[in-house]
Order: C-alpha cells, then structure tokens, then sequence
C-alpha cells in the first residue's frame, strides 16, 4: 500500500463521519425543525417564529461538512421573530446585548427579565417547545450556558439548539443574529451578507 492509499484509507475509517450517519443526522434535524414550527405555530401564545424558512440556521461543524468522528452533535438555531424589538447593537461589549420588546408584541414581553427580554426565559420557552414533542418526552433536555442539549437514547448524536433573532439589514446589507450570552442577557453572533 502506497502512502495515498493508506492516508485514504485511514481518512476513511478514522475522521470522515459514515454518509449514513450523516443522512440520518440531516433527516433527524429536518424532523426537529419541522415540528418546532408545528408546535409554535399551533398556539396563538407562543412567540413567532421568524416568517418562512429563515427560521432555523443550520451552525457548527456538521452544517460546513468539517465534522469528523464521532458524530456526536448537531448544532442547530431556532430564530424567533422580534415583533419591532430595538437592541443596543453598538454596544463595545458584544456579549451585553439587552433587547427591548415593545409593548405591542405581548407574548414576546412575558419574556423580560431585569434588562428587557430575558435569554435564559427564551430558553426555556425553547424547552417546552421540545418537550411538546411526544417522541422527545422521555429524552434529556439540559440548558447549558447559551443552549439546550437534547440527547436522544435513538441516536448516537445530540443536538445543541439556540434560540435566537435576526437583525434587520444595516445600511451596508449586514446583519447579525443575537444569541443568548449565558447570563439572561444576549450577544451578537458575527454578521453576514445579504446574498
């Protein structure tokens, strides 16, 4: 065996994750996704969800295909609509983002704390999204910091899910998406382009 070969052959049974696993990985999120819409849309107090598909974005490793074994998490984010919410986006201390609801969106406002919309209240709103789920009822759902870890005893992955809202576009086209910081409050997640 020449040196390509073995560095081929040891990529492949080493590092790159079994496309099977990875389709299986796919189809589980899809399915996640697709009833955390269900869900948020089948009661008129739940928050909204940002309108049409831009409400998930897919993050992490396994979303730019750079994961390798074990393929143990998939890193997923749930956007929400800000119903017309300012921020403090200019704010030196990126992780000290506070949002602030506008009376008007009144499902959005149960969910302030001390300094506006409370991240760790989202959380759990999130939470009881997922155990809403029937076939998740009995699976582990943990908040850790900025996400929920919800392992399922189906699978071999887990997911780390983050609530988060989008910005609308500045003048040069980017925006950003607001995460929660761990601490009840939110930070801004890099920035992207409008394509």
């Amino acid at each position: 065996m020449n040196t390509n070969s073995w560095f081929e052959n040891y990529v492949s049974e080493n590092i790159n994750i079994d496309s099977g696993k990875s389709i299986g990985a796919r189809k589980s999120r899809d399915w996640l996704t697709s009833n955390i819409k269900k869900l948020s849309q089948s009661n008129e107090e739940n928050i909204q969800l940002y309108p049409g598909s831009e409400f998930t974005l897919k993050m992490g490793s396994f979303a730019r295909k750079t994961q390798i074994r074990p393929l143990d998490d998939v890193d997923q984010m749930i956007i929400f609509s800000a119903m017309g919410s300012s921020a403090n986006l200019e704010t030196d201390q990126w992780n000290q983002v506070f949002i602030n609801v506008p009376d008007s969106a009144s499902n959005l406002k149960q969910m302030d704390g001390d300094h506006g919309l409370s991240s760790i209240k989202v959380l759990n709103y999130l939470k009881r999204l997922l155990n809403g789920i029937s076939q998740y009822q009995s699976a582990d759902i943990k908040r850790s910091q900025q996400a929920l870890r919800l392992e399922l005893s189906s699978y071999e992955w887990g997911f780390d899910i983050v609530p988060g809202f989008r910005t609308i576009d500045d003048d040069k086209g980017n925006y950003y998406y607001i995460i929660p910081n761990g601490e009840g409050a939110w930070e801004k997640n890099g920035s992207a382009n409008r394509p």
